[in-house]
């Protein structure tokens, strides 16, 4: 029973108080704190490109591009849903895979990729995380030694440069480093929009009427090394290479636990802060 699709299993009570998991599902719907529903999918390049063009405050889309061998790279779609609750999130969740064809990955599946993620020599066993009551964020990080060797990179952006995509991943195949991309989306709901107009008019000078390019969006970068000084080095030039291309990047504090949670856990434990950026230069970066 225990690993039954579409059971609901109840996080104990160090999972809730680590990261904020309420319960979860073996086929890998998560329930968090505040109304908060999740599902990973491992997704396609056009997946990808089809996927950035929806728009729903309801929804919040977290696309990772992670690195592979061969100078490859893997893209994962991390689905925030804000229902009322688990039915209504269950039915949202039915009619987004269906329009896309898609299919979740499993508990299992997803804390696999994390543990591979954080290059970990153990797997995840569901039984003994439900039956020895272990918090999960301890479980995952248990062992831990790559965060204290770890950079990371906010890219904040304006003005997104022509081609700036590919400027980026192109840089990173020729640093030979491992690295974490992730670019966030989230619409803008109704109680925020007078705000964020007023933000909008501070920045740029006059009203900004209407809204519908504009959402809340973050773009971050980490890169991996176990030699301190080469991961110096990389950062800078990443940094500075950047900057040369046009946008605006800046170096975060080394070994940031918090960053790395984030990062590595496919935006399941942590939260970044989001900023208001313009809908399509972020399209431009997909």
């Amino acid at each position: 029973m225990l690993r039954e699709k579409g059971t609901l299993q109840k996080a104990n009570k160090k999972t809730e108080a680590s990261m904020e998991l309420l319960s979860f599902e073996a086929s890998g719907l998560l329930a968090f704190l505040g109304n908060r529903f999740v599902k990973v999918y491992k997704i396609t390049r056009k997946d990808k490109l089809s996927l950035f063009e929806e728009s729903d405050e309801n929804m919040n889309y977290k696309f990772f591009y992670i690195s592979a061998e061969g100078g490859t790279y893997l893209n994962y779609l991390t689905l925030t849903i804000y229902a009322l609750g688990y039915v209504e999130a269950k039915e949202m969740f039915e009619a987004f895979e269906s329009k896309h064809s898609l299919e979740p990955m499993g508990f299992d599946d997803v804390m696999n990729r994390i543990l591979d993620i954080r290059d970990k020599d153990y797997s995840f066993s569901y039984i003994n995380f439900i039956r020895k009551k272990l918090d999960l964020v301890n479980y995952l990080e248990k062992d831990e030694s790559v965060e204290a060797n770890c950079n990371f990179v906010e890219i904040r952006l304006d003005v997104y440069p022509s081609g700036c995509q590919s400027k980026v991943l192109n840089l990173l195949k020729k640093m030979e480093l491992p690295y974490i991309l992730a670019v966030e989306k989230e619409a803008i709901g109704g109680e925020d929009k007078e705000s964020i107009k007023r933000q909008l008019k501070d920045i740029n000078g006059r009203d900004i009427s209407i809204l519908d390019d504009y959402v809340f969006g973050r773009i971050s970068l980490m890169l991996f090394s176990l030699d301190e000084e080469t991961l110096d080095i990389a950062s800078k030039t990443v940094i500075d290479r950047l900057t040369e291309e046009g946008f605006i990047a800046c170096s975060g504090k080394k070994g940031d636990k918090e960053s790395y949670r984030y990062m590595t856990s496919l935006g399941l434990i942590g939260k970044e802060s989001n900023v208001v950026l313009s809908d399509s230069t972020l399209r431009a970066f997909m």
